[in-house]
Parts: C-alpha cells; sequence; structure tokens
C-alpha cells in the first residue's frame, strides 16, 4: 500500500511538472509585432519576421488586424503552394484572432 501511493506521488509531481514546464515554454507572438496581420509593402515583410522565432507546440499567434478589412485562413499545403484561399480549413474574421500551435 505504501508502494501505491509513492507511485501516485510520484505521478502526481511529474504530471505537475509537465504542466509548468509547458506553460513556461509557450510563448504568444503577437504576428509582425507593431505592423501587425496587414498587407505590407514589403512582400518578404513576414518571411523576415519570422527568422528569429522557433516556434513551437502551444505557442499563439496573436493576428491583430482590424474585423471587416482582413482576416486569416487555414488552408491546405496545396492551397498555399497554389496562393489560394477558396476552400480554407478555417477562416477567421474577427480580430484579434489568437491560433494556439
Amino acid at each position: 500500500m505504501a508502494m501505491k501511493n509513492i507511485s501516485m506521488a510520484a505521478l502526481v509531481v511529474v504530471v505537475l511538472a509537465s504542466s509548468v514546464l509547458q506553460s513556461t515554454y509557450a510563448a504568444t507572438y503577437p504576428v509582425g509585432d507593431a505592423t501587425g496581420w496587414t498587407i505590407p509593402n514589403n512582400t518578404e515583410f513576414y518571411d523576415d519576421w519570422t527568422d528569429n522565432k522557433n516556434f513551437v507546440v502551444g505557442d499563439v499567434l496573436e493576428f491583430n488586424f482590424t474585423t471587416g478589412r482582413h482576416d486569416v485562413a487555414e488552408v491546405t499545403e496545396n492551397a498555399y503552394d497554389n496562393c489560394t484561399t477558396t476552400n480554407p480549413i478555417v477562416r477567421y474574421t474577427t480580430g484579434p484572432a489568437s491560433i494556439t500551435l
């Protein structure tokens, strides 16, 4: 019985530790920083923005945009490669939109 209690206590410690680690490593990234989610003058703007970022599962991408003026669409790889949003997986139309990776 004592061994079972020790095992249960160890399990609780592991679960709590993993919860703390996950929340410690998760970060929120405002996409485009101060520029936000808009059509930039430089076509490489968002590529450049990602250069110093290392996204991990649990991170949040925050798309700051004006509702009715812009949106965010999740698309398939094929749709991305062909630059089409006609059949998105999900479309976020209300800004700001937060997406957890």
